[in-house]
């Protein structure tokens, strides 16, 4: 019977002692998911000379959202980009054409929010973006602020990864109307146009 209460109490501890200290009180530290938004340009109407990331994270931050190890375990996984989102901006808004507009963006909020359920999952980016024009002597002029909610709904078992993907490229095919709209004196809001914009 001690051999047998012995043989328990070892398993017990080695079992435990495999656990993260304080299990109900603390998470495992997660991986980092990395996420590309491509090399797809914009059509060229128009140009961004600058683009200014004000948040409060990291460079390369999108999100953070709690998964299960092994079934149980929560764990944190970060989402991030390759590049910083200032550098996908410029990479994917900037022209070398003349005599279009030129435009200057201040993130001051970029973040989405994956919820997932059974059989489907949805990210929701929301966003604020402080707009400039530039004249032809490149004095930056401020028009408005761009409060964005986007989502993309996908099955649960597709790449997450390419869920990312989809939103951005979405989302950016919209900014590029948006902007346009805006810069020549649209500021009501327009279904399917953009969410909403605060002039001045």
């Amino acid at each position: 019977m001690t051999i047998v209460r012995t043989c328990w109490l070892f398993l017990l501890g080695v079992t435990f002692g495999m656990l993260p200290g304080n299990l109900f009180s603390q998470e495992l530290v997660g991986d980092t998911l990395w996420v590309d938004f491509g090399n797809t340009r914009s059509d060229g109407s128009f140009t961004l000379e600058a683009a200014n990331d004000l948040r409060k994270v990291p460079p390369h931050f999108l999100s953070v959202f709690e998964k299960r190890k092994a079934l149980f375990f929560p764990v944190d996984q970060m989402v991030q980009t390759r590049d910083s989102l200032t550098g996908y901006f410029i990479r994917r808004f900037r022209s070398d054409s003349t005599g279009i507009p030129r435009f200057g963006v201040n993130i001051h909020h970029f973040e989405v929010d994956p919820y997932e359920s059974l059989f489907h999952r949805q990210l929701i980016l929301s966003a604020t973006l402080g707009i400039t024009v530039w004249d032809e002597t490149l004095t930056p002029r401020f028009l408005g602020t761009f409060y964005y909610e986007g989502s993309h709904v996908g099955k649960r078992k597709d790449s997450i990864t390419v869920a990312y993907e989809t939103l951005f490229e979405n989302w950016a095919q919209r900014f590029e109307r948006d902007v346009l709209s805006v810069g020549r004196g649209m500021d009501t809001l327009l279904p399917g146009s953009f969410y909403h914009f605060r002039r001045g």
